[in-house]
């Protein structure tokens, strides 16, 4: 597995720079987040996360984990009946959008979602709600690090880092740093049409039986 020390020793040996590792794991965090928002659709920085509620008669809000954000949920789904064997998918409607009809899920709080059935809350109890999102990675902060995005697309750290490097001091190599952001969005095409595949197999679309919209 590619630690952050191997991360950056690839970069020096295409670059040279003099910056401290510490200072590289602050560029390397920043590297990270970006890539987060490139591919937050994506289910890349480890295994998404459940957070399981129970519907109750009129109560409009549910709770979301603690680590989880409205802005990396990417499924709610709550179960017809108790016997869970089929679902309810809600779609994502902004503050302003209607929520009149069919089956909707809104931002509500920093910490809950709103959800509605027609425009109402939901009107049975005892059935179960299901948030899936994704996680946020891991902050760097040892060299001894394993970053949580997949190994073979390491390479975005690696492109990034270089260009990165090759923009500080008084002297940047614009040249060299163009040439490696170029090969850092042709690598994140290349991901991007990875991920696109491999997500048509994840698991909770095999028991997705029933979605009304």
């Amino acid at each position: 597995m590619a630690t952050i020390a191997e991360i950056i020793t690839y970069a020096k040996r295409k670059k040279y720079s003099s910056e401290s590792d510490a200072n590289l794991m602050i560029d390397l965090n920043t590297i990270q987040d970006e890539i987060y928002l490139q591919l937050k659709e994506y289910e890349t920085f480890g295994s998404y996360s459940i957070k399981e509620n129970t519907s109750v008669v009129s109560q409009l809000e549910y709770s979301m984990a603690t680590d989880q954000k409205w802005e990396n949920t990417f499924l709610v789904r709550m179960s017809e009946d108790t016997t869970e064997e089929n679902w309810y998918v809600f779609e994502f409607t902004g503050e302003k959008e209607s929520i009149d009809y069919d089956y909707k899920w809104q931002r509500q709080t920093a910490s809950k979602i709103a959800l509605y059935v027609n425009g109402q809350a939901v009107q049975t109890a005892g059935l179960t709600i299901q948030f899936y999102y994704n996680k946020t990675p891991t902050a760097i902060t040892a060299t001894s690090q394993t970053p949580d995005l997949e190994l073979r697309y390491h390479n975005l750290y690696k492109y990034a880092l270089i260009q990165s490097i090759c923009e500080q001091g008084d002297n940047p190599d614009i040249e060299l740093a163009n040439l490696y952001k170029q090969k850092y969005f042709e690598f994140l095409d290349f991901v991007k049409t990875d991920l696109s595949q491999k997500s048509n197999s994840l698991p909770y679309q095999a028991n997705q039986k029933r979605e009304d919209f």
